[in-house]
């Protein structure tokens, strides 16, 4: 299976640096975790050392931006909550995945997830991310 890498560009940005930056590293984990499982030639211990610093970068991230935004007062109440939402249902789903990785990763069909992973970001920072930008 091929393996495209997401190329941040300023397409991306939320207007916040550290945000930003956030995304940026996002996306580099992702790609990343993805090359090295797309490629075929990692060992489990990598692909999961790998999973798991992308999965701590992302629980930092999320909980940064939920504090940027639910200090933006115009962020609607019901906006902030679904995106808090879909952080917790994300983190769920990493976690799952951790497991299943340290267990026994022949449980996961680790290139769909990966391709998975790349648009689950990019999807949410162009929906969701957005949708606070214009109050930072």
């Amino acid at each position: 299976m091929a393996f495209t890498y997401v190329v941040w560009n300023p397409r991306l940005a939320v207007g916040n640096s550290v945000i930003d930056y956030d995304h940026q590293m996002l996306i580099n984990l992702t790609n990343e975790a993805c090359a090295r499982v797309l490629a075929g030639d990692a060992s489990a211990e990598e692909i999961t050392l790998v999973f798991d610093r992308l999965v701590e970068y992302a629980h930092r991230h999320f909980a940064r931006e939920e504090e940027l935004f639910r200090k933006a007062e115009k962020y609607p109440a019901e906006a902030k909550q679904r995106h808090v939402t879909i952080h917790r249902e994300l983190e769920r789903l990493l976690g799952e995945i951790a497991v299943k990785l340290t267990h026994d990763p022949s449980l996961i069909a680790l290139p769909a997830f990966s391709l998975f992973l790349q648009n689950w970001l990019i999807q949410h920072i162009q929906k969701y991310d957005f949708g606070y930008r214009h109050l930072l």
